[in-house]
C-alpha cells in the first residue's frame, strides 16, 4: 500500500480518496511494527490497541516523542539500519534517535522528489547554494 501511494501524484487525490489511502497505509505501517518491534507491541497491548482490527485515525494510540530518546526502537534487524538521524536535544541533554534502513530511505527520496517535482516540474534548473564552514558538523 505504501508503495503505491507512493506513484500517485500528489495534490490529485480528493480529500477523502486521501483520507481513506492515509488510514490504509498507516494500519499497514502500524501492523508491520507490531509483528517486528517488542517495544511497540507492549506499548500496544499497554494502551489496549489491536492494529488488526478496524479503527480511526483518532483511535490510535500516538508514540511520545520522548520514547525516541530512551528506548532504541528497531523493527528491522539492526544489520539493515543504515542510518541514524538524531536530533539537536536542544531541549535537553539526550538526543532522540530515529533509525532508517534503505527501505525508508528509498521512501523518503521518492515522497520527496514527488512533491518537489510537482512543484518545481522537471527540468533541471540552475541553482546556487551559499554556505560556510560553520555549519558543517564533524
Amino acid at each position: 500500500m505504501i508503495d503505491e501511494i507512493l506513484q500517485i501524484e500528489p495534490y490529485s487525490l480528493k480529500s477523502s480518496e486521501k483520507d481513506e489511502l492515509f488510514l490504509k497505509s498507516v494500519m499497514q505501517a502500524l501492523q508491520y511494527h507490531y509483528n517486528n518491534c517488542s517495544e511497540y507491541k507492549q506499548y500496544c497491548m499497554k494502551k489496549k490497541f489491536d492494529p488488526f482490527s478496524s479503527c480511526s485515525l483518532e483511535s490510535i494510540p500516538y508514540l511520545p516523542v520522548g520514547i525516541f530518546k530512551k528506548l532504541n526502537l528497531l523493527s528491522v534487524p539492526e544489520n539493515e539500519i543504515v542510518r541514524t538521524v538524531k536530533s539537536s536535544s536542544t531541549t535537553g541533554n539526550q538526543p532522540s534517535v530515529i533509525h532508517l534502513d534503505q527501505t525508508t530511505i528509498n521512501r523518503q527520496i521518492l515522497a520527496l522528489n514527488s512533491i518537489m517535482r510537482s512543484f518545481l516540474g522537471t527540468n533541471k534548473l540552475d541553482f546556487l547554494i551559499i554556505d560556510n564552514s560553520a555549519t558543517i558538523k564533524t
